[in-house]
Formats: structure tokens, C-alpha cells, sequence
């Protein structure tokens, strides 16, 4: 790599963005479906997904709450519209009190209606509340920035992950891709991937951190690449990571990605790994993202 490449001391990193963020803007294709609902709601946040099933409760509360008052004083000790709603709440969740009851056919038929769309919307909801808690999920947590930095005599590009969870992930597999603009000799230009080859692409055992390596060499194809080449190419560096999780007993995965300009030339991780007196290892992940220059 250029040794003019190298960039200016990193002390603290930028912002990390979220490793599920797009950067492609998709035109035409089939338009969102009912079918992608159940997806939708597993891929929402949770603050959002409770936001959402509170306001259809309300939502459909203030209807039924409507069609009662349809025909006006209908329910017993209900005059009013807000009564009517407290109502339509007993109702949907099949509380029943007992104070306020319907007593025309019209408002029986109502508090039918809205019993088998109680029932329903709970049961969807509870579904949907054990999917979002049962899907698995990793708490990977990645560095800013990856590096280059003279390993036992050969450029290596060097990328600092962790596990914040700290339990068991055996087997743990890294898979680290590079996707760049090349030219055709027809002058065309396209999109290639390229795997770039790891010292290490398998953990056994992934409980507190790992740094995935790649020799730059003669087959690399980061072998001669400025920071400028990089940048103008507009590389992408993929990393996705896989694993058995011995507590939840299922598979997980994460992945990131970085461009060009997120490599830091010439520059070292900051160690996060001390030995308390105890003997036991600590790891410091407030320094997770730190990089400084390589002596020299």
C-alpha cells in the first residue's frame, strides 16, 4: 500500500451507520404486498411495533365506540360518547364488568363484531410479540474503521470485532467480500466481487473479540491500491459473520459494511485486552473503535 496514502491520526471514530442501511435505490419491481406485512412487522423496531399495535387498539376502540353511538343511549349507565368507549374497550378485551351492557339488537350485534375482532387482533398480536422475541439475533459489535498495519513482516488489512454479549458462539465463521467499479476492455463499467482470502475465517469458540486478517500480497487485490485508487473505485467492503449460539440454540448473523474511505492506512487498534489481578481478561470495548498511527 502507499505509504503516502496514509491519513491523519484517528482519534476518536465517526458515527457508525447501521450495517442494515441500504445505499441502492430500488425502481419497478412488484410494490409492497400484503404478504410482506409479516415481514415488515419482525424487521420493526420495537418502539415503533408498540406504537403501531396501540394505535389500532385505540383506533378501532374510537369506531366501535362510533357505531354504538349510532343509536344513541343504548348501553345502560353509558350516556355518553366517552362511556361508549370505555365500553368498546371492556368489550374488545373481553374484560366484561358488568356495569354497562347493550341492550338493543343493534348494540348486541356490535359488541359481537367487535368480540371476534377482539379475539382475533389478540391473538395476532401475541403471535407477532413471541416471533419478534424468539427471532434470534447477534450483538455484534463492529470497529468504525478498518486497518493496515505490518504484521509479522507483511501488510495486513485488519478489522476489530466484539462480541457484547459475551456468551457462547461456537464455531463463529467471517466471510469478508470486496465490491468495486472495474472497467471492461469494451469500456463498460460493472460491479465485481472479489473474497478476500482470511488468515483466520473460522473462531471456535467467539466470546469476547476477534481481528479478522487479510495478507495484502501479490493475490490480494488490495496489492498496490492507494487511498486515492480506493476512494475513486468506490469500494464496498462487505463483512458478514455466522454463528451457532449456544444459549438461544439457533444460528445467528451480522454483518457490515465499509467504504474506502473508512480504511485507516498505517495505523494500529488501540489494545482494549488487560489481566485484572485476578488473572481473569478484561476487555475495554469504550476503546473499541480507537485507532492510532503506527510508530514510524
Amino acid at each position: 500500500m502507499s505509504a503516502a496514502a496514509t491519513p491523519s491520526t484517528i482519534a476518536r471514530p465517526r458515527p457508525a451507520r447501521q450495517s442494515n442501511q441500504t445505499e441502492f435505490v430500488r425502481v419497478g419491481g412488484s410494490s409492497w404486498t400484503l404478504g410482506d406485512l409479516y415481514h415488515s412487522v419482525l424487521t420493526m423496531r420495537w418502539s415503533l411495533f408498540l406504537a403501531v399495535v396501540v394505535g389500532i387498539q385505540l383506533t378501532a376502540n374510537l369506531l366501535f365506540a362510533g357505531l354504538y353511538a349510532l343509536e344513541g343511549d343504548n348501553i345502560t349507565n353509558a350516556p355518553r360518547f366517552i362511556d361508549k368507549f370505555y365500553f368498546s374497550v371492556q368489550t374488545w378485551a373481553t374484560i366484561g364488568y358488568g356495569g354497562m351492557t347493550p341492550t338493543t339488537t343493534f348494540a348486541n350485534m356490535i359488541v359481537v363484531a367487535e368480540s371476534i375482532a377482539g379475539i382475533v387482533a389478540t391473538a395476532v398480536t401475541t403471535g407477532l410479540v413471541f416471533a419478534k422475541f424468539a427471532r434470534p439475533s447477534a450483538r455484534v459489535l463492529f470497529a468504525n474503521s478498518m486497518i493496515t498495519q505490518v504484521r509479522d513482516g507483511q501488510n495486513t488489512l485488519m478489522l476489530r470485532v466484539a462480541n457484547e454479549r459475551g456468551n457462547n458462539v461456537v464455531e463463529a465463521s467471517a466471510r469478508v467480500t470486496l465490491l468495486r467499479n472495474e472497467r471492461s476492455r469494451e469500456g463498460e463499467t460493472m460491479r465485481r466481487l472479489y473474497d478476500l482470502k482470511l488468515v483466520r475465517d473460522v473462531q471456535p469458540l467467539f466470546m469476547v473479540s476477534w481481528t479478522i486478517m487479510h495478507i495484502i500480497d501479490e493475490t490480494s487485490p488490495l496489492w498496490g491500491k492507494s487511498a486515492a485508487d480506493i476512494v475513486a473505485e468506490d469500494w464496498r467492503i462487505n463483512v458478514n459473520l455466522q454463528g451457532y449460539d449456544g444459549t438461544l440454540a439457533q444460528t445467528i448473523h451480522a454483518s457490515h459494511s465499509y467504504r474506502g474511505s473508512d480504511i485507516a492506512f498505517s495505523h494500529r487498534y488501540v489494545d482494549v485486552m488487560t489481566t485484572l489481578p485476578d488473572g481473569r481478561l478484561q476487555i475495554d470495548l469504550t476503546h473499541m473503535h480507537d485507532v492510532e498511527p503506527v510508530a514510524g
